[in-house]
């Protein structure tokens, strides 16, 4: 008895996300190989409830939200929440004299994403590459 091969789209296996991946992180090589960083999905459950509740701690700040203090505070925040939850390990960082790795902690994390947006921009891309994160990622998949 064969098998009839079904047209269609699967949604589950082409969406489905791998949720220990989404949470905990997924490694990825940088800087040419050179060091790899552990970056878990943005927006995932932690990530999203952390900014909710520092958001209404200072709602009354935010309600002009195009003011000076409010986009200080939220360009903070966006680093303090990359750095507790979606940042989450490394290898091979160093410190400025190249010549020593540096240990990851959740405060080293938020210092360098705070002192160079460039590395913050790095790991806030590398957070939304969503393909990283599915169940049914290539290598993965499950031959129907």
């Amino acid at each position: 008895m064969s098998k009839t091969k079904v047209k269609g789209f699967s949604i589950a296996r082409n969406f489905k996300n791998d949720e220990a991946a989404v949470n905990h992180g997924v490694w990825r090589d940088v800087f040419d190989g050179s060091a790899r960083l552990l970056v878990a999905r943005y927006n995932n459950d932690a990530h999203t409830a952390y900014l909710r509740t520092e958001r209404a701690k200072e709602a009354k700040l935010l309600e002009n939200s195009e003011s000076d203090e409010a986009q200080t505070f939220l360009e903070d925040l966006g680093n303090r929440a990359l750095a507790k939850h979606i940042l989450k390990g490394w290898e091979g960082i160093l410190d400025e004299d190249g010549k020593t790795e540096l240990p990851f902690s959740e405060e080293t994390a938020y210092k360098l994403l705070t002192e160079y947006v460039e590395f913050s921009n790095l790991v806030f891309s590398l957070s939304m590459e969503v393909d990283q994160y599915r169940a049914y990622a290539e290598g993965k998949a499950v031959k129907n």
